[in-house]
Formats: structure tokens, C-alpha cells, sequence
């Protein structure tokens, strides 16, 4: 249960550049929950990959393995809280990814800062912090179960480029059937949907990773890269070379400019 939750470790880390991270050699069973001051990384586990960027935070399900990369040139910068398995019902939370929650990124920080003082109020703060990841792991599960397979799908395969139709036969409603559920669901038509995920990752490797823009173009299903880059100024507000140079190559200043308020 939440309320027997004891913390095993906390630590805030400013990663070196040769930096990177494969849970299973820790050996440890239980939960890891990052939130990112500043920078960023890429978290491969089972067949899923994901690009964390500042302000997101992450929960770890270590049962399974992680392998953990960042950008040297942004590094990551992160506040880290770990559970013991023993101490929780493993069934109740599961991997997780909430991004862009300042709120929930300042009780991370709180929970690790108050840790070597008062671990009980630690753990107090950290309650709200899981009781959160559950929150959201409820709320993707009030999708229907056609727009949840649509949405894992194209997550799942952003180097594809689905058309209504596809979406149709994987489910078997009609076009406006599915647009009216997506809508319901998710406040956004499917796709809106694909490819405002399509961008987001193409983001994330624009800031992680030394692909050039027409290799991103290709992983994110496009041939034309410049196609891609009016399609990603449209949702992203800047063309991709104006993005990948607005990194701050100050990073002291970035950190400042990212840490939650005490």
C-alpha cells in the first residue's frame, strides 16, 4: 500500500558526459522516480524507448531493464528517490512517464532534500508523488479500448505514417466513428494526435542526438525533410535548425533557471 512506502535512497546528480545508466546492474527491486532539473535523456526498456526533456518525471518499474543515455552536450541533471519493492504492492503502480509537471517535479525535490533531516516527512511528500503516477495510470486507462490501441500503435511505431483508414481496419469502427472517440478521449482528432507525437519525438532527438535533420525526418516517418521541417515549425513553433541551436549551452545558467523553488 502507499502508506508503507519506505524510501532506500535519494540523491540529485548532475551527470557526467560519458554518463549512462543500466538499471539491472544495481540490482535493485523495487521503484526508481526521476524528475529532470535540466537537460535530458533517452530510456530504453522492452521494445518502448523515451525522451525525457526538462521538467519531466519518470517512474521506474525495476523488474525490468533500463538502459539510460544522455546528451553530453546537454547533460542530464536529476533528482532521484528510491523505493524498495518489499514495501509495496507491485501490482498497484507500473512503469511511468508525466511530462512537463512542475508541481510534482517540486515535491520530487522536497522529498530529496528533506531525506537526511526528517525521512518520515521525506516520505510524506513522496505519498502525493505516487498517488500521482497512479492518477495518470488511471487516466489512460479510462480510453476506450479501440482509441487505446490506435494510440499504442502509433506510439509505438512513429517511423510509420497511418492514414484513418489503417485506424479503421485495426479497430473496425468507421472514419467518423473514430474520429468522434478520439476527440472524446483524448481532445484531439487521430491525427492531430499522430503527429503531434511524431514531433515530440522528433524534438527530443533534435536536442539528444547528433542525427541530422533529415535522418530525424526519416525516423519520424518522412522522406522530405523539408517537408518535415514546415510540418514541425506548425507544431512546434520554430523550424528544426532554430530548435536544435536554442539548447543553452550555459548549462550552470539553464540549471538556475530549472530548479524548483525551495
Amino acid at each position: 500500500m502507499i502508506d508503507q512506502i519506505k524510501i532506500k535512497l535519494v540523491d540529485t546528480v548532475l551527470c557526467p558526459a560519458d554518463w549512462s545508466w543500466e538499471s539491472q546492474k544495481n540490482n535493485w527491486n523495487g521503484y526508481h522516480i526521476w524528475y529532470v532539473i535540466g537537460g535530458g535523456a533517452t530510456i530504453k526498456v522492452e521494445e518502448k524507448t523515451y525522451h525525457l526533456s526538462t521538467g519531466d518525471c519518470f517512474l521506474f518499474d525495476l523488474s525490468k531493464n533500463h538502459f539510460c543515455t544522455h546528451n553530453p552536450a546537454d547533460p542530464l541533471y536529476v533528482s532521484t528517490v528510491y523505493l524498495n519493492a518489499d514495501h509495496l504492492e507491485t501490482s498497484m503502480i507500473h512503469r511511468r512517464l508525466i511530462r512537463g509537471d512542475r508541481i510534482l517535479g517540486e515535491m520530487i525535490c522536497r522529498c530529496v532534500k528533506l531525506h537526511s533531516q526528517n525521512e518520515q516527512l521525506s516520505e510524506m511528500y513522496l505519498k502525493p508523488v505516487l498517488n500521482e503516477f497512479l492518477s495518470e495510470e488511471k487516466k489512460e486507462k479510462t480510453l476506450s479500448p479501440a482509441v487505446s490501441k490506435i494510440c499504442a500503435t502509433l506510439e509505438n511505431n512513429p517511423q510509420k505514417l497511418y492514414a484513418l483508414e489503417d485506424m479503421c481496419h485495426m479497430t473496425g469502427y468507421s472514419r467518423n466513428q473514430i474520429i468522434r472517440m478520439f476527440r472524446r478521449d483524448t481532445g484531439m482528432t487521430p491525427m492531430h494526435f499522430q503527429w503531434d507525437h511524431k514531433m515530440q519525438i522528433a524534438a527530443s532527438l533534435l536536442l539528444y542526438s547528433n542525427k541530422t535533420i533529415a535522418e530525424i525526418a526519416f525516423e519520424v516517418g518522412m522522406d522530405d525533410a523539408n517537408y518535415f521541417s514546415k510540418v514541425f515549425k506548425k507544431y512546434m513553433g520554430k523550424s528544426p535548425q532554430k530548435y536544435r541551436t536554442c539548447i543553452d549551452r550555459n548549462f550552470e545558467a539553464k540549471i538556475e533557471a530549472n530548479r524548483p523553488s525551495a
